[in-house]
């Protein structure tokens, strides 16, 4: 178990040395397909409209989406998402962007869609939800401690939340990436607030003041940040969150932090894991696709329950249980990096159905379990559970049959030193620093 953690370790810190040699890549700007700065991704149906073609659109088969990027060496990008979730990327001139923002730009504004019309109301929904089970109630325990004044404070705040998400989404082309990181933020950004008031040891009224501040902040941060995000990078930049949150969480127990270290530990790993989750879905040699973390987190679930078989009938303490769980699921989400994420490209769907493999399997473990050893056995009945739920991935993957991984590259794990000591020294240039395959 020691060696996959530490092998987990490796491969963060080798993301935050990516991450900070920003001197040494090439920086990528989302640009818009019209001059006026409304369409920042372009729908197969808008393509069709325009009338795109050669060279400048060298896009075929279907697809779900396109950004144009321009990059700091003065070039642009064409990048395609593809139903599969493969990213394909398509070099393009001056001229070739020109041409396309004024095949683009020349559509009637009203045939010109400011956003996909199902993400708007996902995203409509979204944050109407939030109002009523966020955001309401921590500002109506925030601003009175009458009961009438709560009441009608919260029904206020649920309305405001749901014509405030229609005004942004009229006025704002809300893209999946936003919608998902607004959702997440909004979420995790409430518990971080109500975290900072364990913290600081707030009152009551200081905690629902710093859960309001936090979700509308989390959600405000999502539609900032995840404009120049893939929907991918958005799941990833989420998923690196909880998986940040969730090893202080452990590692806390462990160590028998009280409350409020716990708070704090949770609050700031949550937010560095947001940069680290981006970093891993950018800079990794491989694709990395929504589903590939869906996928990703289902290992990191099996990882952990394959511990319970060495943790059942024992007499090991609470804090014991949490290292060792911890340890699993790290060990869990480098194993599905290395057999699930680099080897194939996972659609959502494909994802869901691998988690109900598992679970499924594990269940069938469970009940073979019980059907050889009818009185409680508590050691048999997590081995088997775990048996069952790798056997389970393992046939949901053998059916399901995802499509290989877009950008799979073969090696091993490699620091190119003299890159480094550039990058260091300040010195500009492209250099390989790191090649992240197993």
């Amino acid at each position: 178990m020691y060696p996959a953690f530490r092998q987990f370790l490796v491969v963060l810190a080798s993301l935050v040395i990516v991450a900070g040699a920003v001197d040494a890549q090439v920086v990528e700007r989302p640009i818009s397909f019209d001059s006026a700065g409304r369409v920042l991704v372009l729908t197969p149906e808008t393509a069709a409209r325009a009338r795109l073609a050669p060279p400048a659109w060298r896009v075929t088969g279907a697809f779900d989406n396109a950004r144009l990027f321009a990059l700091s060496d003065g070039s642009y990008v064409l990048v395609v998402a593809r139903p599969s979730g493969a990213m394909e990327r398509y070099p393009l001139t001056q001229a070739d962007v020109a041409d396309l923002q004024r095949r683009v730009a020349s559509l009637p504004a009203a045939r010109i869609p400011e956003t996909d019309r199902a993400v708007r109301n996902a995203f409509i929904r979204n944050q109407t939800l939030l109002g009523l089970a966020v955001y309401a109630p921590s500002f109506a325990l925030t601003v009175t401690n009458d009961d009438a004044g709560r009441l009608a404070s919260y029904l206020l705040m649920s309305g405001v939340s749901y014509f405030g998400a229609s005004t942004l989404a009229r006025d704002m082309a809300i893209t999946p990436a936003m919608n998902r990181l607004a959702t997440h933020g909004a979420l995790h950004g409430g518990l971080g607030g109500l975290g900072v008031g364990e913290l600081f040891g707030m009152s009551n009224d200081g905690r629902a003041a710093a859960t309001f501040l936090g979700s509308v902040g989390g959600a405000a941060a999502g539609l900032a940040f995840g404009r120049e995000m893939t929907i991918a990078e958005a799941v990833a930049s989420g998923f690196g969150a909880d998986v940040a949150a969730g090893v202080a969480l452990g590692l806390g127990l462990g160590a028998d932090a009280d409350s409020r270290t716990l708070s704090g530990l949770m609050v700031g790993a949550g937010l560095a894991g947001y940069p680290l989750g981006l970093a891993y879905s950018r800079n990794v040699p491989y694709n990395v696709t929504a589903g590939d973390i869906r996928a990703l987190a289902v290992s990191g679930a099996v990882g952990a329950l394959a511990t319970s078989p060495f943790m059942a009938g024992s007499d090991a303490s609470g804090s014991t249980v949490a290292l060792v769980l911890t340890g699993g699921a790290v060990a869990g989400l480098v194993v599905g990096d290395r057999l699930l994420v680099r080897r194939y490209d996972h659609n959502t769907a494909e994802g869901t159905l691998l988690a109900l493999g598992a679970g499924a399997g594990a269940l069938m473990g469970a009940g073979v379990a019980t059907l050889i050893k009818r009185e409680s056995n508590e050691v048999l009945v997590s081995s088997l559970s775990t048996a069952g739920a790798l056997a389970g991935m393992a046939i949901s993957e053998r059916l399901l049959m995802p499509n290989p991984d877009a950008r799979r590259l073969a090696g091993g794990l490699s620091v190119n030193a003299f890159g480094l000591a550039l990058a260091a020294a300040g010195i500009p240039g492209e250099h390989a620093l790191l090649r992240l395959t197993f």
